[in-house]
Parts: structure tokens; sequence; C-alpha cells
């Protein structure tokens, strides 16, 4: 058996005896009977039916999304998440405009898909800052065709590179073909929207799409560039060639990549391209590492380092699915704002390379006031139906 499908059959293996009670990805939590079900937030958004999910208050009690106000990197991971079921308002953001790209209306008034890729803009609610997030859902294991797109160890020219792995690139270029593109890029071009920025966003699968379009975006031709760009438990893009940023002195994006390695288990998704030697585009790389309940390792390679475009190794740790879902990026983030103000540098690695940081994660005020503010009790003896939320 080649290589490849073993260690596909090695990670397929983990999730059947993982994954059943991550419910498609999502989390361990009990649904609630108290469902909201929620319109297309967008009046221009077709094939996109309505979606039935926990109230936010639930989803910051058991933190699945961080509350208003809270740690940046949490509210993109939460972004990063609650895209899949198009929830708003998520944290400090609100949701502008949705699409599934791989829908199409037919003239007959019908909807066929050749698979589910949710997009979405979200804007800032604080009017002063003006800063927009354009976020790519991350795989539903429901579905076949992301099972296909995700695990492709075959590369295909996209945007100037020659080997990008293509099932990424085949969605970033329906992305760009389809027929909203020119709508949802004029948006992020106007700085009457966007006048503090856009950032890109995404877990998994979406967080390669994010990548690529931020690249694609840097090169020109596009009315807008990524200013921010930050992935979840996101696997390598391109073969031979690192993707940058055009519009970078250095190359690197502004932002992270991160993903969860443990003493003795590993995130697997974004290992799992690396045996074929697909690399990671140039953008600081952030290691979490829980150390124990409530104190969290930060470790961070610089974006031009050989570390952080090959990293991390699926053989180096024993795969386990639990800590690759959206939320459990939410959870380890939301314990510290940055790691100036909450964590102690513990190392600095030589020739610039990167740093260590330990943070004492604390139960997040906010997510106690904003609670307490918005009380709500929960009835979790009858369970809503699951509903591809997360």
């Amino acid at each position: 058996m080649p290589l490849f499908y073993q260690l596909l059959a090695s990670v397929a293996l983990s999730c059947l005896t993982q994954c059943q009670s991550i419910r498609l990805m999502g989390d361990l939590s009990p649904r609630s009977n108290l469902l909201k079900v929620a319109a297309p937030a967008d009046p221009n958004a077709e094939c996109i039916s309505n979606y039935s999910y926990d109230p936010v208050e639930k989803y910051i009690d058991e933190h699945r999304q961080s509350p208003l106000g809270g740690p940046f990197l949490a509210q993109m991971a939460s972004i990063a998440n609650r895209i899949n079921n198009f929830a708003t308002p998520v944290a400090d953001w609100e949701l502008l405009k949705q699409w599934d790209i791989g829908a199409k209306k037919e003239d007959n008034g019908t909807c066929t898909h050749k698979y589910y890729q949710n997009v979405g803009i979200y804007k800032s609610l604080n009017s002063n800052e003006g800063r927009c997030v354009i976020s790519f859902a991350s795989m539903n294991m429901a579905h076949l065709s992301d099972w296909q797109h995700n695990f492709w160890a075959s590369t295909s020219e996209w945007c100037g590179y020659k080997q990008v792995q293509a099932g990424y690139a085949q969605r970033a270029q329906d992305f760009k073909n389809g027929k909203r593109f020119n709508e949802f890029a004029e948006f992020l071009g106007n700085p009457a929207n966007c006048k503090g920025g856009v950032i890109a966003a995404g877990h998994s699968m979406g967080g390669a799409i994010a990548e690529l379009v931020a690249v694609c975006a840097s090169k020109g031709g596009w009315p807008f560039k990524v200013d921010e760009l930050y992935t979840f438990g996101t696997p390598g893009i391109t073969k031979g060639e690192q993707m940058i940023n055009a519009v970078s002195e250095n190359g690197c994006f502004k932002g992270a990549r991160i993903y969860s390695k443990d003493e003795y288990l590993l995130d697997p998704i974004p290992a799992l391209s690396q045996p074929w030697g697909f690399l990671h585009p140039k953008i600081e790389e952030w290691r979490l590492r829980r150390v124990s309940s409530n104190v969290l390792q930060v470790k961070k390679f610089g974006c031009s380092t050989p570390h952080a475009s090959t990293n991390p190794k699926l053989a180096s740790r024993a795969p386990n699915m639990l800590i690759h879902p959206a939320v459990r990026y939410v959870k380890r983030l939301l314990g510290f704002n940055s790691l100036e103000s909450d964590c102690e540098l513990t190392v600095e690695l030589p020739d610039g390379h990167g740093s260590v940081w330990n943070c004492t994660l604390k139960p997040n005020s906010l997510v106690s006031s904003y609670l307490q503010e918005n009380a709500v009790e929960f009835d979790d003896s009858i369970q809503g139906e699951w509903s591809g939320d997360q």
C-alpha cells in the first residue's frame, strides 16, 4: 500500500475511534433544545438554507465561541468555526456577505451542488476600526467531495505556482471564477467598507483556501489585498516553491499559522501533506502545546525559517483528531489575550528563529460577565437535531 494511503488510513482509523462524539468535526457538547433558526443574512445569497444552531450564549458558556471583546486570536478561530453555519454575530464581527461557491441555481430555480463550500465576509462591529474578515469553511466529513479535495496528493498550476495541492487549488479557482467573486472582491477593496484592512481566516481546508486567496490577491490584479492571515490546523499547500506575500519586503504575511502539538498527541491534519513535500506559506508558525490543565506553551517560529515552512511532521506524535476541530482552538486561545501581556517568555531560539512562551490560562472574565448580562437557562435533557453546527 502506498505511503499516502497508509497515512490516510491511519488518520481515518484515528477518527473512527475518536470522532464519533465530535459530531462531524464539531465538539463534544450536547445540543440544547433552544435552537436558533437563522435565515440567510445576505439578501443576495442563493441556494443557502436556514441554519439551526444553539443560541450564542450557549456557545460562549461552553467556550465554543469568543464573547464580544474576547482575545483576538480566539475571535479569529471563532469565525473560522462559525462560518460553517453562517452564524452572526460572532464576537465583535457581523456577517455581511455569504456564498456557497459549490452551489449553482438552475434556470428552473432548483439548486445543485458539486460540493458545499461556505465563504463569508464579516465586518467589525466597531465602526472606528472598519476591518473585514473573509473566511472559508472547513472540511465537512459528511461530504465525499471534501475528503477528495482535502486529501489529494496531486498538484496543479495555480496563480503562477507550478505545484499547488489540486483540491485546494480547484476551490480557490472556483471562488475566483464564481458569479459573486467581483462583488466580494470589490466590497473588500473599497476603503469605505474595509478602511481598517482585510483579514483572511480559516480552519483546516478553509485555512488552505484562505492562504491561496491571500497569496493570489497579493500578486495584483484583484481589487483587494489581504493585510493579515490567520489559519488553524491547516495543511501545506505547495510543492517545490513556498508561497509568499508579494507585497511584503520579506515575503511574509502578518498573522499566524496555528496548530496543536502536545507532548504525545498531534493534530494530524496540518501534518498530513508533509511527507510529500508540501510546504506552508511564509507566515509565522505557532505551535500550541498543553503543558498542564492551566498552562499552554506557545512555541513561535519566524516566518522565514525552514521550520515554519515544513512543520509539523506527521511521524513526530500520535495523531489525535480530537484536537483538530476549530472549537478546540477556540478553547485553547480564550485563555490569554496576547503573549506579551499574559505569557512569560522562557526561551529565545538562536539566530532569531523564534521563541517559547508559557501562558497561564485564566478563566476569561469576559465570558463570565457576558453570561451574567445575558442569563439563559439551558435544558440539555432535550437535544436539538445537529445541522452542521460546530
